[in-house]
């Protein structure tokens, strides 16, 4: 999908995303919950010594739709035997 063909609700809000300052409260947030590394294995510290950098080149990359989000890591955890997902996929 390309951003002409988003409807004027869904063009504010994408627009919203691409915000530095948006991009950054969601760092926040992963920091504040102690996010784990992706599968690039880039530690919250790593990414932080160079914020200002990483989030510019997201918010650059996702305005000129060429984002390419890496894939999910999977997590095996021990659960309640009641729980009947054999795993748990975390997004990082």
């Amino acid at each position: 999908m390309r951003y002409e063909q988003l409807t004027t609700d869904q063009r504010s809000l994408y627009d919203q995303l691409c915000c530095k300052y948006v991009l950054a409260q969601g760092f926040k947030a992963v920091k504040k919950n102690k996010g784990a590394p992706g599968i690039d294995n880039e530690s919250i510290e790593t990414f932080e010594s160079c914020l200002d950098e990483e989030l510019s080149k997201l918010s650059s990359e996702l305005e000129s739709w060429t984002y390419k989000p890496m894939p999910v890591r999977r997590v095996d955890e021990k659960h309640p035997h009641w729980l009947s997902l054999d795993h748990i996929v975390k997004v990082t």
